[in-house]
C-alpha cells in the first residue's frame, strides 16, 4: 500500500477531521486524512443562506470520490489496458478502485496527507509516497489552498525523488454542484472521440463536432458527456441561474486538457483541468508535448494551479 494508504487505521475518524479555511464570503473544508480531499466548497453573502460550489461529502462517507474533489497526481483518468507504457520498457499497474478495471486518477487520492502550514484562509498538505506496486517511483508533493474574498486558489507541486527520471501528469477533480437550468461554458479546439470502454480514438475538431460545443452556454442539465478536450483555453464559466451566482474556473498554462463528465440526473459537472490527454500515457502515439506527456529528472519539479472564483450575478 501507499506511504499513510487511504484505508484501515487512515480512516479512523481523527484522521479525518476537517480543516477548515474561510475568506469573507467562501468556507473551504479540507480532509487531509482522506487523500487530501475538498469535502466542500461554501459560498454566502451577508447573511443569506451558504450556497454549496462543490458538491459536499455526504455525512458519514469516508470516500474520496463522494466529496468536492481531489487532486490528481501522477495522472489523470484512466490507464488502458493496465499499461504504462515508457519508451524502454511497459509498467503494468493494479486497479486501485473497486469497480473500475483501469488504474484510475493517480495514487495521492489514496494516501493520509500531513498537515504542514495553517492559517485562517490558507493551508499546505504534504504527501511523501514511496514507490511501490501502484506507483514505482518517489515523489513528494503537496497541495496548498488559498482563500481570497470570492476566490479559492488551488495549488500543485511535484518533485521527482527517485534516482531516475519519472513520467509525470498532474490536475484537479472538482464535482461542481449543479442545477436544471444551470449552464457551462468554455472554448476548446478538439474532442476526443472514444471508444465504448473510454479509449481515445481520435481528436475531432470541435467546428464539425457542435454536439460536444460549448463556446456558447449550454444547460448542464441536457449535456451528459465523460468527453477530454484539447486546446483547453485555460477559462470555463459555470453560471449557477438557479442561485443567482457565476462560478469562474481557471487553470493554469501547465493545463491545457479539460475533462468534461456528467452522467444523466447528476446534481453535478466535473470540470477537471489536467495536464494531458485521457489515456496519453497508455498509447505511445499521443507520447508528444502537445498532448501534454512530460518527464521529471530526478530533482525535478512540476506544479500546476486551479482558480475558482465565485460572484453573484
Amino acid at each position: 500500500m501507499l506511504s499513510g494508504a487511504w484505508g484501515g487505521d487512515a480512516m479512523r475518524s481523527d484522521r479525518v477531521a476537517p480543516l477548515q479555511l474561510r475568506s469573507d464570503c467562501l468556507t473551504l473544508d479540507l480532509l487531509a486524512g482522506l487523500g487530501g480531499c475538498w469535502k466542500a466548497l461554501r459560498f454566502c453573502a451577508g447573511t443569506g443562506p451558504a450556497i454549496d460550489i462543490l458538491r459536499p461529502l455526504a455525512p458519514g462517507s469516508t470516500d474520496p470520490y463522494a466529496s468536492g474533489g481531489f487532486a490528481l497526481v501522477p495522472w489523470s483518468n484512466r490507464l488502458f489496458d493496465r499499461q504504462f507504457r515508457l519508451p524502454e520498457q511497459v509498467l503494468t499497474l493494479p486497479a486501485n478502485r473497486p469497480g473500475i478495471d483501469q488504474p484510475v486518477h493517480g495514487v495521492v487520492w489514496m494516501a493520509a496527507w500531513q498537515v504542514e502550514a495553517v492559517e485562517p484562509t490558507r493551508a499546505v498538505l504534504f504527501l511523501a509516497h514511496r514507490a511501490n506496486a501502484y506507483w514505482p517511483f518517489d515523489f513528494e508533493c503537496r497541495q496548498s489552498f488559498t482563500l481570497e474574498g470570492g476566490r479559492a486558489r488551488f495549488e500543485l507541486a511535484v518533485r521527482n525523488t527517485s534516482e531516475q527520471v519519472m513520467p509525470a501528469g498532474v490536475g484537479f477533480h472538482p464535482w461542481f454542484a449543479a442545477d436544471r437550468g444551470d449552464r457551462v461554458a468554455f472554448q476548446a479546439a478538439t474532442v476526443w472521440q472514444q471508444d465504448t470502454t473510454g479509449l481515445p480514438q481520435g481528436a475531432l475538431p470541435l467546428s464539425e463536432h457542435t454536439a460536444f460545443d460549448c463556446q456558447h452556454p449550454r444547460e448542464v442539465s441536457d449535456f451528459i458527456v465523460n468527453h477530454c478536450y484539447s486546446g483547453w483555453g485555460q477559462a470555463a464559466v459555470l453560471e449557477r441561474r438557479t442561485k443567482g451566482l457565476q462560478v469562474r474556473l481557471r487553470g493554469s498554462p501547465a493545463l491545457t486538457h479539460l475533462m468534461v463528465y456528467r452522467p444523466a440526473d447528476a446534481a453535478w459537472l466535473c470540470l477537471e483541468p489536467v495536464s494531458h490527454a485521457t489515456g496519453a500515457w497508455s498509447m505511445p502515439a499521443l507520447h508528444r508535448p502537445e498532448y501534454g506527456v512530460q518527464w521529471l529528472a530526478p530533482g525535478a519539479q512540476f506544479s500546476a494551479a486551479m482558480d475558482i472564483e465565485v460572484a453573484a450575478c
